[in-house]
């Protein structure tokens, strides 16, 4: 079933702005639902100072984050290039991906979909921040969007399009990753950027 948040921001580019934060957390927190908490293995793209592991991660069985920046915790986080590191682990040790990017996140989901396959079966999460909004509205489209999308670079009034192109590139890293999407949660944020925010169960095909 799906469930729908609403939320009025800023636009200032912070880690987590309210009342963003508890649209992203819930929607984290069902993917947790969903997946299990005992079996969630998480893989925080963009780790942060922490908002997503304070608000719903720290209950997951298994969690590794990546940042930039070194924050002093006792999170287990990577302090690299998330590209990279997406490159370089195994990543069928992980069963949801959040990738709540201040820009575009399409660029760790393409790799993603490129390397995690979905067994028969299975259930993986996903969690998306699409901060693509302001380049939109400039008619620029960041280039894994388009790739995945199926659009140029530049397209005329490119904001209007933004939830379709959205959606069609979702379809595109699950049918790569080889699953369908049998939960999803959004919510989107309008002010001088827009931004959307999605969470997404998939299930690996059985047939």
């Amino acid at each position: 079933m799906n469930k729908g948040f609403g939320a009025s921001l800023t636009g200032d580019k912070k880690h987590n702005a309210s009342p963003a934060l508890h649209a992203k957390v819930s929607m984290r927190r069902n993917v947790l639902d969903a997946i299990g908490r005992d079996r969630a293995r998480v893989f925080d793209a963009y780790a942060g100072p922490g908002a997503m592991y304070d608000g719903a991660w720290y209950e997951a069985a298994q969690y590794t984050g990546c940042d930039e920046e070194w924050f002093r915790d006792a999170r287990r986080v990577f302090v690299a290039d998330n590209q990279v590191v997406l490159r370089a682990l195994d990543l069928d040790a992980f069963n949801i991906f959040d990738l709540d990017a201040f820009g575009s996140p399409w660029e760790c989901a393409t790799i993603i979909a490129a390397r995690r396959k979905v067994q028969p079966g299975e259930l993986v999460g996903l969690c998306l921040t699409d901060g693509s909004g302001l380049l939109l509205k400039l008619s620029g489209v960041p280039r894994a969007l388009a790739r995945l999308a199926g659009v140029g670079g530049n397209v005329r009034l490119a904001n209007r399009g933004h939830e379709a192109m959205f959606s069609r590139a979702l379809d595109v890293v699950c049918e790569r990753m080889g699953a369908r999407v049998v939960k999803r949660w959004r919510a989107v944020a309008t002010a001088r950027a827009v931004m959307r925010y999605e969470a997404v169960v998939m299930e690996g095909f059985t047939g």
